[in-house]
């Protein structure tokens, strides 16, 4: 028991469990020293669950969760590992269900609660776009797309009247600017500017598509390979921005 404990306080999980099923083929029957084994590897097996949750390595998360779940079905902290693994997966409806399953001892309360909380804020951010970024910041940075192989930074900018897309994306997509195209006066930090006007054929976010955008092209000073969402984009969404969490939530009109 005490070589068990040595190897789980080093994290070596895999090792303890492997003693433990070695002392349970040798005890020859009933004892008190084997009869808390099942519940030392329930332990375990939590333990080195979470510790792959906290770490972002859900692909062994879910590996080591299959087994211990077949062996622990009844534990309710190896359960929850399934509704975190859910969750990860942005599957809210999955998580609800599984969380309901069981009923939960006192010192899981809190994990119960924020892991309803997160259920809760999945099931909200359904059907709209939801956009992450550093809290606090003052710049909302996204990556769309513009085609099947073509990717742009783009900063989300409610003072701009215009997307922009900066020339050499413009060169990627095949449009000819030189081709007797409207222009109009671009106001940047920097000065005016007298930039060509396009229709970009769409711009996909998280799966959404919005058709035959008008853009300007304008490489920006400083940044030139990034875009601005402008308004005549972000119209066509609901938004709802939270700095402090550094959130964005937009949902289609």
């Amino acid at each position: 028991a005490d070589l068990i404990q040595i190897a789980w306080d080093q994290g070596n999980h895999s090792f303890a469990l492997e003693l433990i099923e070695t002392l349970e083929e040798e005890a020859a029957g009933p004892s008190a020293s084997f009869r808390n084994l099942p519940n030392l590897q329930a332990d375990i097996y939590g333990d080195w669950l979470n510790r792959l949750i906290v770490a972002g390595d859900q692909d062994t998360a879910r590996e080591i969760y299959q087994t211990a779940s077949s062996r622990f079905p009844q534990d309710p902290a190896i359960h929850l590992v399934g509704v975190e693994l859910a969750l990860a997966d942005q599957d809210w409806a999955l998580a609800e269900r599984l969380l309901a399953e069981q009923r939960y001892p006192a010192d899981l309360r809190d994990k119960v609660s924020r892991l309803q909380q997160e259920i809760a804020d999945l099931k909200s951010q359904e059907g709209k776009i939801v956009i992450r970024f550093r809290p606090g910041s003052r710049t909302i940075p996204v990556v769309a797309r513009l085609d099947r192989d073509l990717n742009q930074r783009f900063v989300i900018d409610t003072g701009a009247s215009l997307v922009t897309v900066p020339s050499a994306t413009v060169r990627q997509l095949g449009i000819d600017i030189e081709d007797n195209l409207p222009r109009r006066l671009f106001y940047s930090a920097t000065g005016i500017q007298n930039a060509v006007e396009i229709t970009l054929p769409y711009i996909e976010l998280n799966g959404w598509i919005v058709e035959n955008v008008r853009a300007l092209v304008v490489d920006l000073p400083g940044q030139p390979e990034v875009g601005l969402l402008g308004m005549n984009y972000l119209t066509n969404f609901r938004m709802d921005v939270n700095t402090s969490e550094g959130l964005v939530m937009l949902a289609p009109r």
